[in-house]
């Protein structure tokens, strides 16, 4: 049990001086003194004592306290650090000795307790505890043994070669093993397990396998787990950067996730596993590396979520807020763009830029508010809005946005066609920027029209798809993409930019494709039986039906973009399943420096990230987003600008790079800020 001493002088005692006098009679000469006489106080009686607190957790602790008479007390909380935030209430029934509960706090936060009983109020500051956090290796339900001392067999494309060895695995608790590969002159190595479990593993009651590794490769060569049943049918998961993670991480994959390559797989008679690396030959430099495989786990998803039953707002911060903006301010260039990363080769990306506008329109607004000088951030937004408006216009897409832009004497322009790609989702980020700005900034009336020219790209790309065979109301077949999307139709008809039709089909697309019925959660997306598709003639070769959903976790969409979603449809109990299903894939904490504690991004998860992992995370109120939030800002932001990640994972996917960029820093504003979902 904890139990935190409180000293008496936070307190506020009420007492009652009382005087006594007395009149003494005096003998002799029948002559009086008449003389006063002090008598000790009793104690004084305390309306309200003995006030501890004990059990304090990362998330509860126990209020215990007395009453000098019988009544009902009330009690109140709210984090010190802003008292602005609405408090948490509780009421302790008639009594004397009061014990409350109270529940559902935030993370290593410090709060201020308030004791209301009979008109008096008395305080107590506490702190919670920091979250436990899981550690590299996690263990499921049922052991999927790998022994690396057990037979293997390898087979190898051209020139190549893969060698074994036993591994004490991760943890160092199991016999793993560590594969030394070389691609040589062709595409794949593999090493399959010879020696067979000791009985058929059935995996039909599982959801997901914990798949704990780690490796150095020179390239990101793609790691394949294969299972293989009885009967020697074969189905495998491909994990893109698996091979280049230095340190012990587990990957969650969904069992959904494998695809059958030799015959359809009896996942009740799963004999024994093949590890292979596999990559094109186009791609080049040594494709060789070192990558060891722990002992996997089964283990079942909705036995291991803990339910999310209310958001945690975020305490504001406007100093670090008012950093960023700055910091912004000096990396725009005088063409209105700025670089999507620091530190990296320079790229004008749409959606880092939108989210640029977003966070210096909101500055402007904010700064207005407090009536400061805000004509720096006034001139900064209009000038990258109007960026937005030459680019679109020279992009040539009925309404989109090229994704990124090249800079040439100074000037932004398009890049060679070799290299042009449209992202629907930046797209829709670049119109919600503008959108925001037509709102806040002076004459932004003048941005209607681009809107206007954004909305009927979705509207006739929708069009084009339903023509050609794709399930009614897509944009894409990624879940981002649509969601992205949605979000921006649903804030330009609120404004009278769009039609109701198109937003209700999109809707019900998202609403019936997207979403996993069984883990209540969104898939990345959908495979559909494409083919070739012709934009030009809205024609595909293929049947344009859904082949199968993406079960591969995304945080962006499976939590953040996606939870925001769900509660615009009125589906709250849905969104707060996709936080405690994200919650419970994504915790990760740094390699190089373990105290860094946070979620990871699409894929891993590997590190913390800042923007996925942070931001977003906590802009939606997810689990512990305070203690992460300030996780974020001590290790990933220095000086008004954040990084992408802990730890550099330059051959993985995603957003694992220490390079400081304008999204990180710009979810970590908006998260602060606290009210940006609602201008839309």
């Amino acid at each position: 049990m904890n139990r935190l001493f409180i000293p008496r002088n936070l307190f506020l005692f009420l007492g009652t001086a009382i005087c006594f006098v007395a009149l003494f009679s005096c003998g002799g000469g029948g002559s009086q003194n008449n003389s006063s006489t002090s008598v000790p106080s009793p104690p004084p009686i305390e309306a309200l004592s003995d006030i501890e607190l004990v059990e304090v957790s990362s998330n509860s602790a126990v209020l215990r306290f007395t009453t000098s008479s019988i009544s009902e007390v009330s009690v109140s909380l709210n984090p010190k650090d802003d008292p602005t935030i609405e408090a948490k209430l509780w009421t302790s029934p008639a009594g004397t000795q009061h014990t409350v509960e109270l529940d559902s706090l935030w993370a290593d936060v410090q709060w201020r307790a308030s004791i209301v009983h009979e008109g008096i109020t008395k305080e107590i500051e506490f702190s919670t505890l920091a979250p436990n956090w899981p550690g590299n290796c996690r263990e499921g339900d049922l052991r999927l043994p790998v022994m690396g001392n057990a037979q293997w067999t390898t087979y190898t494309d051209n020139n190549g070669s893969i060698e074994t060895q036993a591994d004490l695995g991760c943890n160092e608790q199991s016999a793993g093993v560590t594969l030394n590969f070389d691609l040589g002159n062709g595409e794949w190595v593999v090493a399959s397990r010879t020696t067979p479990f000791s009985s058929p593993i059935d995996l039909t009651s599982f959801s997901h396998l914990w798949i704990p590794m780690k490796g150095q490769a020179a390239v990101p060569v793609a790691l394949e787990i294969k299972l293989k049943d009885t009967s020697g049918n074969l189905s495998f998961v491909r994990l893109d950067g698996g091979s280049s993670v230095p340190v012990w991480r587990t990957w969650a994959v969904d069992l959904r996730e494998f695809k059958p390559q030799f015959g359809t797989v009896d996942l009740s008679k799963i004999s024994s596993i093949e590890i292979a690396f596999s990559w094109p030959l186009s791609f080049q430099g040594r494709r060789s590396g070192t990558v060891s495989v722990g002992d996997m786990w089964a283990w079942q998803i909705n036995d291991k979520i803990i339910p999310v039953i209310d958001e945690e707002e975020v305490i504001s911060n406007p100093n670090e807020m008012a950093a960023i903006a700055a910091d912004l301010l000096t990396r725009q260039e005088e063409h209105g763009f700025m670089p999507a990363w620091y530190d990296l080769e320079p790229n004008m990306h749409l959606y880092a830029n939108a989210m640029a506008l977003i966070v210096l329109t909101l500055e402007y607004e904010r700064l207005t508010s407090l009536n400061d000088s805000n004509d720096t951030y006034l001139q900064a937004a209009n000038k990258m809005a109007n960026a937005l408006l030459e680019m679109q216009l020279i992009s040539d897409r009925d309404g989109a946005w090229d994704d990124s832009f090249d800079v040439v004497d100074n000037e932004l322009v398009l890049k060679p066609e070799s290299r042009r790609v449209m992202w629907v989702g930046s797209t829709a980020w670049a119109g919600i920027a503008l959108i925001l700005a037509r709102d806040i900034l002076p004459n932004g009336e003048r941005f209607e029209q681009s809107i206007k020219n954004t909305v009927r790209f979705y509207e006739q790309s929708q069009e084009c798809r339903g023509q050609a065979g794709f399930p009614a109301g897509s944009i894409t077949e990624g879940t981002e993409g649509n969601l992205s999307s949605h979000l921006f139709l649903e804030a330009a008809a609120k404004r009278g930019f769009a039609s109701p039709d198109s937003l209700d089909t999109l809707t019900s697309f998202i609403g019936e494709h997207l979403f996993d019925q069984k883990q209540r959660r969104f898939f990345c997306g959908i495979y559909v039986d494409i083919g070739d598709f012709n934009q030009t003639t809205c024609s595909m070769t293929g049947s344009g039906e859904i082949v199968s959903p993406n079960a591969l976790a995304c945080l962006d969409v499976t939590a953040n973009w996606g939870s925001q979603w769900l509660k615009r449809q009125g589906r709250i109990a849905d969104a707060y399943s996709g936080l405690a299903f994200a919650q419970a894939i994504f915790q990760t904490q740094g390699a190089a420096d373990s105290d860094i504690k946070g979620l990871g991004d699409i894929a891993g998860p590997w590190f913390p990230t800042a923007e996925h992992g942070a931001g977003q995370w906590a802009a939606e109120g997810g689990p512990n987003a305070n203690f992460i939030m300030n996780q974020a800002s001590k290790h990933l932001c220095s000086e008004g600008k954040c990084r992408g990640a802990s730890d550099d994972l330059i051959a993985g996917i995603g957003w694992n790079t220490t390079s400081y960029g304008i999204a990180p820093s710009a979810w970590m504003y908006l998260a602060w800020h606290g009210k940006f979902w609602e201008k839309l």
